[in-house]
């Protein structure tokens, strides 16, 4: 059996009342690893006592990492999901993969674990070292078609710009067809709310470009107005890139089948603060 890690964070936004909710999700995804699978699980967070019951029950497999987020943006117009750098630091050797998790996510069904070490094998022997889905979103595909909006509405003002996805992120890094930086081009842009990555010698680079890049997001709060909030793909897919990791897609199956996750399954009102 393959050594997983599931690991996310929770950090509660003191500002606003009723935030607390993020870590009775968090403690939901604790129950779903217990008892639907036999990995461990480690939540990075700010309020580590809404977890000491947690800790009590399960400390063999349950570990709570505090961090006071005293040298971070905990709010970049919304709450900075960039944070996510966090469960990405410091995975102990002892864990051959890690599967990132919003903290609101869940698994649906007891896992499997032969298929998923199948799954695992398969994917390994495409090539790929990290997996997520909408695996098809590559940064320059992205900013051919950012470029190509914003050219026809600065042609014609009168018209709308929608943009796309990523367009505030390729204005407020300064990314161009014309300037690069151009070894982002070819970066995956997965879905930021489930990431498998193995946990191989390029698990501590990506959590160090991943922080690099929150740390220039975080400076947008010296501006007179954030330019870019969510969408957190963008600066994972660019710094699983930087730090050499070939991202394959889970697909449907994957995902709901074989990993058996769902996004917001233990927030299933979609709450956000």
């Amino acid at each position: 059996m393959k050594s997983i890690l599931v690991s996310a964070i929770c950090f509660v936004n003191r500002n606003k009342p009723g935030a607390e909710i993020y870590a009775a999700f968090a403690r939901k995804l604790i129950d779903d690893v217990i008892k639907k699978s036999p990995y461990d699980i480690r939540i990075v967070t700010n309020e580590p006592e809404h977890f000491k019951e947690d800790i009590e029950k399960y400390s063999d497999r349950v570990t709570i990492n505090y961090d006071d987020l005293s040298n971070n943006q905990i709010v970049v117009g919304h709450f900075n999901h960039n944070l996510k750098y966090k469960a990405l630091q410091n995975i102990p050797s002892k864990y051959d993969w890690v599967l990132y998790l919003d903290c609101d996510a869940g698994f649906t069904d007891t896992l499997n674990v032969e298929e998923i070490d199948q799954h695992i094998d398969m994917w390994e022997s495409q090539g790929y070292d990290m997996l997520g889905t909408r695996a098809n979103a590559i940064l320059i595909n992205e900013l051919k078609d950012h470029e190509e909006k914003l050219n026809k509405w600065q042609l014609d003002p009168s018209q709308y710009n929608p943009g796309n996805l990523f367009s505030n992120k390729f204005e407020y890094y300064k990314v161009s067809i014309k300037d690069g930086p151009f070894e982002w081009f070819d970066a995956v842009l997965p879905s930021e709310h489930v990431l498998l990555f193995k946990n191989n010698e390029k698990m501590d680079k990506m959590a160090i470009e991943y922080e690099k890049i929150n740390s220039l997001f975080e400076s947008q709060v010296k501006l007179p107005h954030v330019i870019t909030s969510l969408n957190e793909a963008f600066e994972i897919g660019v710094a699983a890139k930087l730090a050499g990791y070939n991202v394959g897609d889970f697909g449907n199956y994957g995902l709901y089948h074989v990993i058996k996750v769902v996004c917001n399954y233990n927030n299933p009102q979609n709450i956000r603060y």
